[in-house]
């Protein structure tokens, strides 16, 4: 998947968070936002940092949770929040670690766009950067730890801050597009990159010395410096290769062909701790449909080898040891590989919702028993059956329940596609937003899209009657038999049952991977859960912008919200107030 899916795809975690409720008990705190959190990472890990001494490994997700890793063990140390509301706020773009390890500075969409400052230690919100015109897509301490450079969406450029005072000491926005990395060289310079193909130099200082227009993309991903600050690796989204650049002479010394190993953009490059090695990785994907990180000389002397090879987009690398390298994908999956071999490999523990048919979902026709896959190759099915509030393993042959209905569509002006079109009208959508998967509504009248950002309603005239925003990759959409309800199956583990007429969700129900745990809750926080599934969740309570927020598990308000009756009536209501009280709750 392209950064700028990456990017924009937070729209996609903001769902997964659950929505804000008004206190109904005495003991829930006004404003309480229901959160899933597995232990792991559920959404998009997009950048990851490590301390010196690479003991610890820092990452900012979509999933609106920055979690501290101990190395090389893997071992989750710590889980911290940032104020994140309703929406998309909260979802973290970017992460950074100050040379002292003290410090960890998280950007993305925030409240205001701020770059938030937390104690690496107990997760304390030390102060703010901003606000900022836009989101924050990398951020970088300089190698002193006195600054923090951060980079923006759109045509906003590039910020610089001394961190001790938080004050802003240069800016510069005069960019035509979207800002995706800044690198710092050792003398405290640095360089910015982005999708306008212009390379910035900044002196310490933060003013502009030079413009370099790129080699051979438009659209750049990643630049790295190396360690002995003479050459630059520069990647790009629009193309599968990566330049070298002489720091020094400001020319360009070579181009390493790349071709032969996949196609897709370069999302990642990284030198070796040493310098010895380049390693590159992101959207290519090689023949058999993986996405390999290739390894090669620095002087690019001899061709690449694969020294790893991921299911999903290689989002992030990061030198460890001498030779040896981390890594981030947007499935996600963390690690650490050293010589072709897992020295660290943690992985999300959510369903995959993989492949059952034309979709990653089947349902009956009421949409009250719906069959789905937890693994990537469709083969581990199950189906959940809201009446029973149960999870139960079949046959990986079964079709007694009903694929999406997609007959008569033109599947390739609908899906695979930026500008999807149906009846020949094209259809309103975002900039960057991707199609995944369509289904007819029974009347044939309607369609459901469903991208990585959201699920769209259409008519048959091609207009636009609601769209809601999803929690990750849309891997399937279909409807109920009479067309009231809306069911789709997304990327961070979830299936959601939305209102047909407005868009409105439901219903939500998380499932780990294994199938050993499940929660279902409806907006306002009513759930039921399997043994243990009560450990999935939690109520995250925002205070100010520029404070901690307060996180309580949901099983300290089990007696008010533990209520499974509202979510048998909720389907047949279609109204969650309709629903409590038919299950007579207060």
């Amino acid at each position: 998947m392209r950064r700028s899916h990456i990017l924009a795809a937070a729209v996609a975690v903001a769902v997964s968070c659950g929505a804000s409720i008004a206190a109904r008990a005495q003991d829930v705190p006004p404003g309480a936002i229901f959160r899933i959190d597995a232990g792991v990472h559920s959404g998009v890990v997009r950048r990851i940092a490590l301390s010196a001494d690479q003991r610890t490994m820092v990452t900012s997700s979509f999933d609106k949770t920055i979690r501290v890793w101990n190395l090389p063990e893997g071992t989750l140390r710590s889980t911290f929040r940032v104020p994140a509301g309703d929406g998309f706020e909260g979802s973290g773009y970017a992460v950074a670690l100050s040379p002292d390890g003290r410090t960890i500075a998280v950007g993305g969409w925030m409240k205001q766009m701020y770059v938030y400052l937390l104690d690496s230690g107990t997760g304390a919100v030390t102060g703010v950067l901003g606000p900022n015109p836009d989101i924050v897509n990398h951020v970088a301490f300089s190698p002193d730890g006195a600054r923090i450079a951060a980079v923006f969406g759109n045509r906003n450029g590039v910020r610089l801050w001394d961190v001790a005072g938080r004050a802003l000491l240069a800016e510069d926005s005069a960019y035509g597009r979207d800002t995706y990395v800044v690198d710092f060289a050792q003398d405290g310079s640095f360089v910015t990159g982005g999708y306008d193909g212009i390379l910035r130099y900044y002196g310490a200082d933060g003013v502009r010395q030079a413009g370099v227009p790129a080699r051979s993309g438009t659209e750049i991903d990643d630049i790295d410096i190396s360690p002995d600050g003479k050459r630059m690796a520069v990647s790009y989204s629009d193309r599968t290769g990566v330049d070298i650049y002489d720091t020094a002479t400001r020319t360009w010394l070579i181009s390493p062909e790349l071709a032969a190993q996949g196609v897709g953009g370069i999302s990642s490059v990284a030198w070796s701790s040493n310098g010895s090695h380049l390693y590159v990785g992101g959207q290519m994907k090689d023949k058999d449909g993986y996405y390999p990180t290739l390894r090669m000389p620095a002087d690019i002397s001899a061709a690449p080898s694969v020294v790893l090879r991921t299911i999903d987009t290689v989002s992030d690398l990061e030198p460890y040891g001498a030779e040896d390298f981390a890594f981030s994908t947007t499935s996600p999956q963390l690690g650490i590989v050293r010589a072709e071999n897992f020295v660290m490999n943690v992985e999300t523990n959510t369903a995959a919702m993989g492949s059952v048919g034309v979709s990653g979902i089947r349902a009956s026709a009421d949409g009250r028993r719906i069959l789905f896959a937890s693994d990537y190759a469709g083969k581990q099915r199950y189906v959940f059956d809201v009446d029973a509030l149960s999870l139960t393993p079949v046959a990986a042959d079964d079709t007694s329940l009903a694929e999406p209905d997609i007959s008569g569509l033109d599947l390739k002006a609908l899906v695979s596609t930026y500008t999807p079109s149906f009846n020949g009208v094209s259809l309103a959508f975002d900039s960057g937003e991707w199609a995944m998967t369509v289904a007819a509504y029974p009347d044939r009248q309607r369609i459901i899209l469903g991208s990585g950002w959201y699920v769209r309603n259409y008519d048959s005239a091609g207009t636009m009657q609601w769209r809601t925003a999803v929690a990750g990759w849309s891997w399937g959409v279909t409807t109920t038999r009479d067309g009231s309800a809306v069911i789709g199956a997304f990327g961070d583990g979830t299936i959601r049952w939305f209102r047909a007429s407005d868009g409105a969700v439901l219903l939500s129900l998380f499932i780990t991977r294994d199938a050993k745990r499940w929660i279902a809750w409806t907006p306002g926080g009513y759930y039921a859960a399997s043994p243990e599934g009560e450990t999935l969740a939690g109520w995250q309570v925002d205070k100010a912008d520029q404070e901690t927020p307060d996180y309580f598990p949901i099983a300290a308000f089990r007696a008010q919200f533990n209520k499974p009756a509202v979510l048998k009536a909720i389907l047949r209501t279609l109204d969650e107030g309709k629903a409590a009280q038919e299950a007579q709750v207060n």
